[in-house]
């Protein structure tokens, strides 16, 4: 073997680790996924998406900022409204970061915020939160669509 096959054979074989690690992390992601769908009760699912997160932290995508909004959501269903709220923050920024505030992602993240500051009893944060999300979900939907009723529902009970 010559030492430039040597070489492409080594590149080739380092390559094929990459992928095998990378196709593992997915195959243990999908898994997670059918654990967490499969639970009914919210305090359940909070081990598995905190094992989603770090697994998919690398991909930084639209299902890794999902996952942690799912956290932030079952987390403060769970109670631990404390707990809630940074976790809400960190999937409101990336989302932010990496796809824009005028998205109906956005939106539902900053409605959620508001439900949890509503729950805590922090109103003076509620009505801006709801106002901003219904002004988005007024783009990205329309002023007729459900999604536009359900931030005004949000902003009714404020």
């Amino acid at each position: 073997m010559t030492m430039k096959t040597l070489t492409l054979f080594c590149c080739c074989l380092s390559i094929s680790h990459f992928i095998f690690a990378q196709n593992a992390i997915d195959i243990e992601i999908a898994q997670l996924d059918s654990i967490v769908n499969s639970k009914v009760w919210s305090k359940e699912k909070i081990p598995f998406l905190k094992k989603k997160i770090a697994l998919s932290e690398s991909y930084n995508d639209s299902i890794h900022i999902e996952t942690i909004f799912y956290l932030a959501y079952y987390t403060r269903r769970s109670g631990w409204m404390e707990e809630s709220e940074p976790i809400f923050y960190k999937a409101l920024n990336m989302q932010a970061e990496l796809f824009g505030k005028e998205t109906k992602n956005y939106a539902e993240i900053l409605s959620q915020i508001g439900i949890l500051y509503q729950t805590i009893g922090q109103h003076d944060k509620v009505e801006d939160i709801h106002k901003e999300s219904l002004e988005i979900r007024a783009k990205v939907y329309s002023k007729a669509s459900p999604e536009y009723a359900v931030g005004l529902n949000n902003l009714e009970y404020v």
